[in-house]
């Protein structure tokens, strides 16, 4: 099968928040070969590990019809997409003027939240699409419900990891060398955006937790804005932590997967809100998994969909309080804290990126 991942991205070595869109191209490359191509806007990186088609435009419009040029020219046969304005394009371009048989594939990670047009859009999609792939089951029925489409056709598989970046043979102590980390204290971890659609991810319910635990626990959190850096450290001198808390801006895989092993526990404190409890499938769930270190999440729906008592401990959701209560008991229980860390292990074996490109080869063919 030859197919085509279209997006409107700009691609560079930057990846940001678009490392799920690359982990899912560099595995279509390698399972499909030359069948495979990416499609983005515009492209500045070395990475020859994908065939990275390049049409210059930020433009839906514009770029749905280079590419419906291009998959008639290559004889293409399937579209993979997750962005409903470009998809929209495509189908009503193709329809009206290119009348080629496709196979539309698309991937949905939150209901929409624009104005009337993301309706239309979206209401439209759910009519035109055969094929949905939902990154959790929450968001699935929350879709049908909305917009009141068959159940048929549809696969829910979460977003997964690369275990060769994140699995890595580096002890805690070897870890905090590299990185200039103190080896006297005992350090918690966040990653990931400090923010989503302007929302906190919890990390005020750590910096509040944090005044009440030993002072020599602190806290490290990587991935934020420039701007929200600012706007952490001035809440951590509200909280009176300042001293105990450090904020990073993105780093690459490689590197996070230092920290992370450079740490006694790993945070994922969401707050509840209609996206966190329902919609969300965080990369960096399965990043902590594959780490091998104590998870601390809230305990939401769309995180019970992969977490448990089992492998994790679930802590209420803005309370930072019964936060601070399971970050003691973790580092305060080896038992408890090796326990969970091999069962995450050996549970994020099935969430690989390897895995998700194979059922959703088979799915859509």
């Amino acid at each position: 099968m030859r197919l085509i991942y279209c997006t409107s991205i700009a691609f560079s070595n930057k990846l940001a928040n678009l490392v799920q869109v690359h982990s899912m191209a560099k595995e279509f490359q390698r399972q499909l070969g030359e069948d495979f191509y990416l499609g983005v806007n515009y492209k500045n990186t070395d990475d020859k590990s994908i065939n990275i088609i390049c049409f210059n435009s930020r433009k839906s419009y514009i770029l749905a019809w280079k590419y419906l040029k291009f998959i008639k020219r290559e004889k293409i046969e399937y579209i993979y997409c997750r962005e409903s304005i470009l998809l929209l394009c495509i189908i009503v371009f193709n329809k009206l003027f290119f009348r080629q048989k496709i196979k539309v594939a698309y991937e949905i990670h939150a209901l929409p939240l624009g104005g009337w047009h993301s309706l239309i859009a979206e209401n439209f999609l759910s009519k035109a699409v055969k094929n949905f792939i939902f990154v959790t089951e929450n968001l699935r029925n929350s879709y049908i419900k909305k917009f009141r489409c068959a159940s048929k056709n549809m696969l829910v598989f979460p977003d997964a990891v690369d275990l060769s970046i994140f699995n890595i043979g580096m002890d805690k102590e070897t870890a905090r060398k590299e990185l200039n980390l103190p080896q006297n204290k005992r350090i918690i971890l966040y990653t990931g955006r400090f923010k989503t659609m302007d929302m906190d991810k919890g990390i005020i319910d750590i910096l509040k937790a944090l005044k009440i635990l030993d002072n020599d626990i602190i806290f490290l959190a990587i991935g934020g804005s420039k701007k929200d850096i600012i706007e952490y450290e001035g809440k951590a001198k509200e909280e009176n932590v300042f001293d105990r808390v450090k904020f990073f801006g993105n780093v690459n895989q490689k590197t996070l997967a230092i920290y992370q092993k450079a740490s006694d526990l790993l945070l994922m404190p969401f707050p509840f809100t209609q996206h966190f409890a329902y919609y969300m499938s965080p990369l960096k769930m399965f990043e902590y998994m594959a780490s091998q270190r104590p998870i601390i999440a809230s305990d939401l729906p769309s995180v019970r969909e992969i977490l448990n008592e089992n492998n994790s401990l679930l802590a209420k959701p803005g309370d930072s309080k019964d936060l601070a209560r399971g970050i003691e008991e973790i580092l305060n229980n080896k038992e408890l804290s090796d326990k969970i860390s091999k069962q995450a292990f050996f549970d994020v074996k099935q969430y690989t990126w390897e895995r998700r490109v194979k059922k959703i080869l088979d799915f859509i063919k």
